[in-house]
């Protein structure tokens, strides 16, 4: 190596998720915004689907990206919940793909969950609303924060911090609200009362 090399090599991103799940891109168009980007390689793991995968295999094969395909799973932890990112999954391997259809199930009623907490607290978004913003994805709580929006409970996700988004999280009985940052894609616990627009 003299002072002039590069040691920049590829350009890779292994968590990039789809419309599979909670992104915002089909997963033809996340690979061809990766191949715009100049990415080399990505790896789909969309949350509890490999239902993107083929898809983006192809579109890359056609672009130039290497795709992975993976999966973000939701697992238990000590402290509650604990995503953990598998690779080179193959879809239609029968428990693989039976697991994820339980664990799509899963998101479904924690996805109900939430719009009946939030109808407890007198804020109006359906559970149809929230299916209509996963597309037949896989259900989360940015498809929540969507149907909010949609509904005009916000004025968007990304406008943080002047507008939030709430989540309802039940602890010893009580209902309490957390900030929702699209950004990180995680809640900041808040207190008792639901945020909706300031």
């Amino acid at each position: 190596m003299t002072e002039g090399d590069n040691l920049r090599g590829p350009i890779i991103d292994l968590h990039v998720h789809s419309t599979a799940s909670d992104g915002e891109l089909a997963p033809e168009a996340v690979v061809a915004r990766a191949a715009a980007a100049g990415l080399a390689a990505i790896a789909l793991t969309d949350h509890d689907t490999l239902g993107g995968v083929p898809a983006a295999i192809a579109a890359g094969e056609r672009l130039g990206v290497r795709v992975v395909g993976g999966c973000e799973f939701s697992v238990a932890a000590p402290w509650g919940e604990m995503h953990l990112l598998g690779y080179f999954l193959s879809p239609g391997t029968k428990v693989l793909e039976d697991f994820l259809i339980e664990c799509r199930a899963d998101r479904s009623r924690r996805g109900r969950a939430m719009v009946d907490r939030l109808h407890r607290l007198g804020i109006p978004v359906s559970h149809e609303d929230v299916m209509a913003e996963a597309e037949g994805g896989a259900v989360g709580r940015p498809h929540v924060a969507r149907a909010l929006v949609r509904r005009g409970q916000v004025a968007n996700v990304h406008g943080l911090p002047r507008d939030v988004l709430a989540r309802c999280v039940v602890r010893d009985g009580l209902a309490h609200d957390a900030l929702f940052n699209p950004f990180w894609h995680h809640w900041i616990p808040q207190g008792p009362r639901v945020v909706t627009q300031s």
